[in-house]
């Protein structure tokens, strides 16, 4: 260690120490174990909780499914004409790089060049 990187942990020493008034922290972990074992959720606890989820998802997933069939009187026909055009469009400029992100060979390729970097990295930090 240089003497500036011992000057920098001694400051950080300092700044970490506890004031007079402060307790440091305890974490004894037979107290935990004993938390929870004895807090351990039943069924009645359990099934208020599971009802509460699933009535707020579905409540949610009405909001979307009335916001989302709003959506063509509000845009109206060509809104969704555009959409879709644009969409297609995008599709077939995008199709060849599907087609190869989906052949076995890329990601083959890839995990095989993932290794060689790992391996060069290793040789470079060991040198």
């Amino acid at each position: 260690m240089t003497g500036q990187d011992q000057l920098e942990e001694a400051r950080l020493r300092r700044a970490l120490r506890l004031e007079a008034d402060e307790v440091p922290p305890r974490l004894d972990a037979v107290l935990i174990a004993a938390a929870a074992r004895t807090a351990r959720p039943t069924g009645s606890d359990v099934v208020p909780v599971a009802a509460a989820a699933f009535a707020a998802g579905w409540i949610v997933s009405e909001m979307w499914r009335a916001a989302l069939a709003a959506v063509p009187s509000v845009l109206g026909e060509g809104a969704f004409r555009l959409a879709i055009d644009a969409f297609t469009e995008a599709a077939i400029v995008l199709a060849p790089a599907a087609t190869l992100a989906a052949s076995a060979a890329l990601p083959l390729t890839a995990a095989a060049a993932a290794l060689i970097a790992i391996a060069l990295g290793q040789r470079r930090t060991h040198a």
